[in-house]
């Protein structure tokens, strides 16, 4: 394609380029049924005592995220209180129902304080970065202008977002991980070739400048825009990078993985269908404490 055709060719990634809210990365292939490590492979080798195969569905909106739809109505009704979440895998509800994720008991929560309705937007995906969650912030602020605004960082440092020349988006896991999958070399050439890159430019230092770097934009731009918000991070790197400017008085104590039981084995609502990633319990307690942590900072706020 001749370069002026090139720069004339609008952007595939809207939240990179424009100020709508992007599609979700088709390369995650969510399933109906079964997504990534919520797998019926997996489930057949190891059957979960809570939820059986036909127990979860992973209903997307039409742009890809497990979530009502960003009906411009909804958007703006004063009435309403609008409620957006970006995060991960866990934030996304693997090998979980709906109903049991931390985004929607929150919103729960936040409706039976306040007396309002609560539509509550899940901007988390499968595999998402600090990265991802940084490029998504603007257009999820500009466009669907929270009451509320929740950043649940990724507890996993390594992941990591890439682009192609077509602006195509490529998500990357940490190195290391037990359950890595990793493109296939003739299936996926282009995955397979980013993934590799991305196994040998990943390191310690890096994963942890890169997110201190995407935490700080994202403070800055919920700042700017006056918005109520949160975040959680998990506890790591060191002074030097810029772990002791983080932003206490909007920090929610705890990440979710903190609340799982360890000596509950038997029960099975300390993890979900996967076995890898927070069940029942751990998402209760996390919307709790995030609902705690938002009526203590702002009492309540636009919830009133």
């Amino acid at each position: 394609m001749p370069r002026k055709a090139q720069q004339q060719r609008p952007s595939k990634v809207y939240g990179l380029r424009h100020s709508t809210i992007p599609h979700a990365p088709e390369r995650l292939h969510i399933g109906k049924r079964w997504c990534l490590t919520d797998s019926k492979k997996a489930y057949r080798r190891q059957p979960h005592p809570l939820f059986g195969k036909w127990s979860i569905r992973y209903s997307l909106n039409r742009h890809g995220y497990r979530c009502p739809d960003f009906n411009r109505e909804v958007i703006e009704d004063p009435t309403r209180f609008r409620l957006v979440v970006l995060g991960g895998s866990e934030t996304f509800g693997l090998g979980l129902p709906a109903d049991k994720l931390y985004v929607n008991l929150l919103a729960s929560r936040l409706e039976e304080y306040s007396g309002r309705e609560v539509t509550a937007w899940n901007l988390g995906l499968p595999m998402a970065s600090s990265s991802y969650m940084a490029r998504m912030l603007y257009p999820a602020i500009t466009e669907l202008r929270p009451d509320f605004l929740f950043l649940s960082f990724p507890e996993q440092l390594g992941y990591r977002e890439y682009f192609n020349d077509d602006d195509e988006v490529f998500f990357c896991a940490p190195g290391g991980m037990a359950d890595r999958r990793s493109p296939s070399r003739f299936w996926d050439p282009e995955g397979y070739r980013i993934d590799r890159a991305h196994l040998s430019l990943e390191s310690q230092f890096n994963n942890t400048a890169c997110f201190y770097h995407n935490y700080s934009y994202c403070e800055f731009l919920c700042d700017h825009h006056g918005i109520d918000w949160l975040y959680s991070v998990p506890d790591s790197g060191s002074g030097a990078l810029g772990a002791d400017s983080f932003l206490e008085s909007k920090r929610v104590g705890s990440v979710i993985s903190q609340f799982i039981l360890a000596g509950d084995t038997e029960s099975g609502e300390q993890l979900a269908r996967d076995f890898r990633h927070p069940g029942v319990h751990p998402n209760q307690c996390y919307a709790d404490a995030v609902f705690d942590c938002y009526i203590a900072k702002y009492g309540k706020g636009r919830a009133e």
